[in-house]
Formats: structure tokens, C-alpha cells, sequence
């Protein structure tokens, strides 16, 4: 068994344990990372929740069944992260990359406009995209403080 199908059967015992039904998605989208991987449940408004450094998708299990049914969750792991394309930061503008990531995202899944939850360095990549996107961002809940 390779190292996805594991990780993918151990995604899935722990969403069983917690009594949650994400489907896992992979976008191709225009921006530089090119498949990015993100889980979807629920209903209403989009969600967007992105997690903090070294983290993944299943960061955020405990917090589906107190959100799928007052949103569309969309969450996404960053680019080296759970099963999103490996990505080399080197010599890049972070800032850029931030902002371009979430917005390839939105644009691959035709979201206009959405509310955001997001961690440490999740917060981050939230706050550079808020400052450059106003016009996309409803809301932002910051859990902890962000990186930077």
C-alpha cells in the first residue's frame, strides 16, 4: 500500500470517528501550484478554512460538524501540505504566493466571494489575501494568532 492510500484510509477512520462525511477533491487550477487538494461538506455560504504551518485538511475535523450545517466548507491544504502539490519557496515573494494560491482556488471553484477561518500561518495567507482582495473577503475569524 503507498503512503496516499495510507494516509487516505487513515483520513477516513478519523472522519469516522468523528461522525463526518467530507469529500475529499483535488482543482486543478492556473496557478502556480497546479493540483491543490481541499475537503468539501455542507451547506450555505462558502467557508474557506486554511490551516496553520505543517499542518493539513484534517486539522480542522473537530470543527465540521459545528459548521457543515450553516456553511459550504472548503478546506484546503497549502501547497506541500496533506495532498497538495509539493511546492519550492525559494527565491519567491511569499506575499505574492499567498494571495495568488488562494485566489487560483477560489477562481478554479468559481468562488466569488467568501467568508475565511484560518490558523498561525493560515491567518497569515488570509490576512495578505484580505488586504490585496477586499472585495472577496465577507469575513475573517483568526484562530490564535497569525504568523508574522
Amino acid at each position: 500500500m503507498s503512503t496516499i492510500s495510507k494516509y487516505k484510509e487513515t483520513q477516513l477512520r478519523l472522519f469516522k470517528k468523528e461522525s463526518v462525511s467530507p469529500v475529499s477533491k483535488l482543482v486543478a487550477t492556473n496557478g502556480v501550484v497546479k493540483n491543490v487538494h481541499y475537503l468539501e461538506v455542507g451547506q450555505g455560504e462558502p467557508l474557506i478554512l486554511i490551516h496553520g504551518g505543517g499542518g493539513n485538511t484534517d486539522q480542522w475535523v473537530n470543527m465540521i460538524k459545528r459548521l457543515e450545517s450553516h456553511f459550504k466548507l472548503f478546506i484546503v491544504d497549502r501547497p506541500g501540505c496533506g495532498l497538495t502539490d509539493a511546492f519550492n519557496y525559494r527565491g519567491i515573494d511569499l506575499m505574492e504566493h499567498c494571495v495568488a494560491f488562494i485566489t487560483s482556488f477560489m477562481q478554479a471553484l468559481n468562488i466569488p466571494s467568501a467568508d475565511f477561518a484560518a490558523n498561525s500561518m493560515g491567518g497569515y495567507w488570509t490576512a495578505l489575501f484580505a488586504m490585496k482582495h477586499p472585495e472577496k473577503v465577507n469575513k475573517i475569524v483568526l484562530l490564535g494568532a497569525p504568523a508574522g
